[in-house]
């Protein structure tokens, strides 16, 4: 990641943290926890692999969760997550497959608005934020029948990248606490491609996130 998103997300997290922590004494705090799964694919050029498509790869996400409100319906929401992210192109003809792996450790920084109706034990919320994350495998894995070879490709992408997110969710009351559930979308912001790689000239991520937890 560039200097110059290096000082955003400081700048966001800086603000974020301010802001929560000089919020009215009211102001209601939740922590939770939450996973799911994910839908990653790329944008790259070329948009292929030797020429096969790249096709959408399922993983895994979970992780931590504080959220502090801030004003009527508004609310901050730090995170830490463990996110799986990549794709994958499968060649049936030879009955192989190559998994790109990109697995991150990833902090969304989140403002969300909760629809609360009197009356409604069921609250809908939108949000939208950044998230900054730190790879902790980058690799690619070719399996052709029962025989399969990782490939490390640390050499040519980047440890971390940056980007935006958003998505819409609902909670509900279970006991003490509440059940959340949320769909949300990363759009990687980062070239993850090292600029001395010929080809491809440019890939970035986009992921789904589909997650439930509980918040205490």
């Amino acid at each position: 990641m560039n200097n110059l998103l290096k000082k955003c997300f400081s700048l966001t997290l800086g603000f974020v943290l301010l802001f929560a922590f000089s919020a009215p004494a009211f102001s209601a705090v939740g922590f939770g926890i939450k996973g799911g799964f994910t839908l990653a694919n790329r944008v790259s050029e070329p948009d292929n692999f030797e020429g096969y498509p790249f096709k959408s790869k399922m993983g895994l996400v979970g992780g931590v969760f504080v959220n502090k409100g801030i004003a009527r319906g508004f609310s901050i929401q730090p995170e830490l997550l463990y996110v799986q992210k990549g794709a994958k192109i499968t060649v049936p003809e030879e009955d192989a497959k190559v998994d790109f792996i990109f697995d991150y450790i990833e902090i969304p920084l989140l403002l969300k608005y909760s629809f609360s109706k009197e009356g409604s034990k069921l609250i809908p919320s939108v949000f939208a934020g950044t998230f900054f994350g730190l790879s902790t495998a980058r690799k690619m894995k070719i399996t052709v029948g029962p025989d399969s070879e990782t490939e490390d490709l640390k050499e040519d992408t980047k440890s971390s990248e940056f980007g935006l997110t958003f998505g819409a969710g609902f909670d509900w009351p279970l006991g003490s606490g509440r059940i959340v559930v949320d769909a949300r979308f990363d759009l990687g912001l980062t070239d993850i491609v090292k600029p001395e790689v010929e080809e491809p000239s440019y890939m970035k991520t986009r992921t789904w996130l589909f997650m439930i937890g509980y918040s205490f």
